[in-house]
């Protein structure tokens, strides 16, 4: 697995060519990672009557001490997005967007501690395109927004399984000035997979002057069960939580 903290400095500005400046927008985000790649060895051996437990219980340690970065394993790297917004003046609250997430491939490696563990994690680059249409964007701010990822991507650590998701939420954003507030909901689905449920997401945010903190988590609607057919603990097929503080300071 890899566990990674990310510090990302972002810059846009409307195309000051023939008017667009006012319609077409452009930006780039380069980006921090600090991460911690971790792997964890489960065998058939260890499935005893404890042995689920024992294993869920070892790879959540795995995972805490990697969001802890607590290990020889820490790495650093850069990822660079671009993007483009599109919106019509001809339809007020229209926004379409096109961008590219980790062009330049950022690679983390470790050592394998066994034969035919994988060594490598890269971050593939991804192209999504999304749509969405804002009721009362001046103050109210009531958004339905659809967005799909236009390739398929994969991982050394499950090579087999590709993620392509298509994504649509809503979001309540009411603006008062110096002050705001932003509810989302809304559900992704792993079009790559049909096996892959459909999963739930949330999120709330606050802005205050020029600071913003936003969080979110997803759970998918079904569980799978983990271990044998005498000793399983149904979990969760897919889940995750995010926080993200951020600084919008407009020139």
């Amino acid at each position: 697995g890899l566990a990674y903290y990310e510090f990302a400095l972002s810059y846009s500005f409307g195309v000051p060519l023939f008017g667009a400046s006012d319609w077409l927008s452009v930006g780039a985000s380069l980006k921090f990672y600090q991460a911690y790649t971790f792997s964890e060895l489960l065998t058939i051996e260890e499935m005893d009557s404890n042995g689920v437990q024992d294993s869920i219980d070892s790879l959540r340690s795995a995972v805490t001490d990697a969001y802890n970065l607590d290990g020889d394993a820490a790495r650093f790297n850069v990822g660079l997005d671009l993007g483009i917004v599109f919106t019509p003046p001809v339809v007020k609250g229209l926004a379409v967007s096109v961008s590219a997430r980790n062009i330049n491939g950022p690679e983390f490696h470790w050592d394998s501690s066994w034969e035919g563990e994988p060594a490598l994690v890269r971050l593939e680059p991804q192209f999504r395109a999304g749509v969405a249409y804002t009721l009362w964007p001046d103050f109210l701010g009531l958004s339905f927004a659809v967005e799909a990822d236009l390739n398929a991507v994969s991982s050394d650590i499950l090579p087999r399984y590709h993620t392509q998701f298509v994504r649509a939420g809503v979001a309540f954003e009411p603006d008062f000035g110096l002050f705001a507030l932003g509810v989302r909901v809304g559900a992704l689905k792993n079009i790559a997979d049909a096996d892959q449920a459909l999963t739930a997401t949330a999120g709330f945010g606050f802005r205050v002057a020029f600071f913003r903190l936003d969080m979110g988590a997803q759970l998918a609607v079904n569980t799978n069960d983990f271990g044998t057919s005498w000793d399983f603990e149904p979990i969760p097929q897919r889940f995750g939580a995010w926080v993200q503080l951020g600084i919008s300071i407009g020139f």
